[in-house]
């Protein structure tokens, strides 16, 4: 403890129980731990604070980094509509267009043909002995297995 062997803080000891007296002695120790611990919270709520300091430092030079990142692949983007004759667009348009009243979802947009759902959801019949409405309350494996179980049947 700050390099003090026992010898020391013997002495120490001694000569606040003099320079103090036995009387006084118990009142200096509270009042100098409460005086350490006052120290100990001070110096804990600046080390806080640096620490919160730096890290809004730092998130403002990563969001900064960011805005420079993007504002480079939007003058790229720029660049090779410019280069294509403006024939080059996204995959998928990002921002709505002005004259339009939305954005085409994959389903709208008619170039993206792979992206479509179908409107019509398969329905299943369930095994014979089980209703419709067990069958979906039945777990997909549970399914899995009496369909299989049924296939094992059918087959010869």
């Amino acid at each position: 403890m700050f390099g003090l062997g026992v010898l020391e803080i013997l002495v120490i000891a001694l000569v606040a129980l003099v320079v103090i007296g036995p009387e006084q002695l118990p009142q200096f120790l509270r009042s100098a731990g409460q005086w350490y611990a006052k120290l100990r919270r001070m110096s804990d709520e600046l080390r806080r604070a640096f620490t919160a300091e730096l890290d809004r430092s730092e998130a403002e030079e990563r969001f900064q980094k960011l805005q420079e990142r993007r504002k480079q692949a939007e003058d790229d983007r720029k660049k090779v509509m410019e280069a294509s004759g403006g024939v080059a667009r996204p995959l998928r348009p990002t921002t709505p267009d002005p004259e339009k009243k939305h954005v085409l979802t994959p389903e709208e947009d008619p170039e993206a043909p792979a992206l479509r759902k179908d409107p019509t959801p398969k329905v299943e019949a369930p095994p014979q002995g089980i209703s419709a409405d067990e069958w979906q309350k039945l777990p997909d494996d549970t399914k899995d297995l009496l369909r299989r179980v049924a296939a094992q049947k059918g087959a010869p």
